[in-house]
């Protein structure tokens, strides 16, 4: 299906283009999202951390000229969601997928896919992709059911603008990052009187925890 769905959003592209990936020629996967991480050099010392998971503690540090030609600099743990990450080289033959694929189909996919985990581990029902993509997840916990589409933009101004112009049927749950969960009221506020319930991943993860242990 996925094989099918690619060619709408974009292709792959070579990491070896990508310089601001690149620490003495060698690329770091976000262990969380796997999209190349951000190098950013300041002397000797480079920080290394992904775009979207820099909040959630994904950062690094690394000392430039500390690598070689067959082993990458290796990172210093620096924030508190860092596991040990190997480079790889930044050659053609290392591809990632254009930036607004994965701004707006892997990140998104990626708290699909921890929801999924959860639910699945409380013995829930879960649907991936329901009624053709119409939404993302849909979650049965005994007679509750959470209708989920997650979001992953950098911008809550642009999200609500995207999110007025659709009229979900029943109520929908619109599940944003943990890091920006200080946004949630303010939005569900902006999109009344729309049937929107704005949440964290973990927030989400928990109601559906609390009623799994209800009716237990």
């Amino acid at each position: 299906m996925w094989d099918e769905l690619w060619p709408r959003f974009g292709e792959y592209e070579p990491v070896s283009g990508w310089t601001w990936a690149q620490l003495d020629g060698w690329w770091y996967p976000c262990p969380k999202c796997q999209w190349p991480m951000r190098v950013s050099k300041a002397g000797a010392v480079a920080r290394v951390e992904c775009e979207a998971h820099a909040a959630r503690g994904v950062r690094y540090s690394a000392r430039t000229g500390s690598g070689t030609p067959t082993m990458a600099p290796p990172l210093q743990p620096s924030g508190r969601d860092a596991p040990i990450v190997t480079g790889l080289p930044a050659t053609n033959e290392h591809m990632a997928v254009a930036r607004p694929v994965w701004r707006y189909v892997t990140l998104p996919g990626v708290l699909e896919c921890e929801i999924r985990d959860h639910v699945t581990a409380l013995g829930a029902d879960v649907e991936m992709w329901p009624d053709l993509d119409s939404y993302d997840v849909r979650v049965k916990v005994g007679e509750c059911e959470w209708r989920i589409d997650a979001k992953a933009w950098a911008s809550p101004i642009r999200l609500v603008d995207a999110l007025r112009a659709k009229a979900p049927e029943g109520t929908l749950h619109i599940v944003l990052p943990d890091h920006q969960g200080g946004v949630c009221q303010a939005l569900e506020e902006a999109l009344k009187p729309r049937a929107f319930l704005v949440r964290t991943a973990s927030q989400v993860k928990t109601e559906m925890s609390d009623e799994a242990r209800r009716i237990a």
